[in-house]
């Protein structure tokens, strides 16, 4: 069974659509971040004592936390361009002052 001229080039088109499809994908996936984005140069740190805290690059403190905030849930987050903020889903949202060492409920 042989394929026709016709048909072949049909096919070759339906192939370098697929392959021009897969190559979107892939330059559309590298751009693509799941989840919230990262907060850059800030994180929760554990103590080995149980205390959580937020450090941030370049600040004097780490912030500690209170004892109730913790857990899988404790999360942190960025608002305002450059103010943190940690939530718990059982307490209000604190925010940080990293500069200062301090939270506060917000």
């Amino acid at each position: 069974m042989s394929i026709d001229r016709h048909d072949a080039r049909l096919l070759d088109m339906r192939l370098e659509e697929e392959h021009d499809l897969e190559r979107r994908e892939r330059a559309f996936k590298d751009g693509f971040t799941e989840g919230a984005p990262p907060i850059p140069n800030a994180q929760l740190v554990y103590s080995p004592a149980g205390a959580i805290g937020v450090a941030v690059a370049g600040a004097r403190f780490v912030c500690p936390l209170p004892k109730q905030y913790v857990g899988p849930h404790v999360e942190l987050a960025l608002i305002d361009r450059d103010r943190l903020i940690v939530t718990h889903p059982n307490h209000p949202p604190l925010l940080i002052d990293p500069q200062r060492g301090t939270t506060q409920p917000l």
